[in-house]
């Protein structure tokens, strides 16, 4: 693990560094901005998805709403402040991995996939393990960020930004 910590800080003041951020952040924001079109472009059964899972009805009529727009909030800080767009991504997809293992460790009642679209063949192991990778990539690049930016003098651009 400790080898691992000291690839990633070297990284992340070299130009790979600089490229793996760059692909992460487009990546994310490829996830989010497919996350809103979808959810938001078929508003009706995402609405009929979110009232089938155990919310009572006034959360999930939020949820229906608030899960978008989320989503272009953080798409929206992923092109303008490149940390809080990944500290919101990592929040994001904290929430939809703990949904998951919530359905998956059967404490409630399986319904449908509240996806509404994205990815929607998919079945709830293989969202957890897409929603994993999507996380850790918003960590890796995190930490890419937090040390090229501690790297730098103050007058230096940060990568990213």
């Amino acid at each position: 693990m400790k080898k691992q910590i000291i690839y990633i800080k070297s990284l992340a003041t070299s130009r790979a560094g600089h490229t793996i951020l760059k692909i992460i952040r487009i990546i994310l924001i490829g996830l989010w901005t497919y996350t809103a079109a979808i959810k938001l472009g078929n508003m009706p059964y995402n609405m009929d998805s979110m009232h089938k899972q155990f919310f009572p009805a006034p959360i999930a009529t939020f949820l229906a709403y608030f899960v978008p727009v989320l989503a272009i909030i953080s798409l929206v800080f992923l092109v303008f402040n490149l940390k809080t767009g990944l500290l919101l991504s990592i929040a994001y997809l904290t929430a939809i991995i703990l949904f998951i293992v919530v359905v998956l460790s059967e404490i409630i009642a399986k319904e449908t996939c509240s996806c509404a679209g994205i990815f929607k063949e998919m079945n709830y192991k293989g969202h957890l393990v897409f929603s994993l990778i999507m996380w850790t990539l918003a960590v890796i690049a995190l930490c890419i960020y937090q040390k090229n930016k501690a790297g730098m003098p103050k007058t230096a651009t940060r990568v990213g930004s």
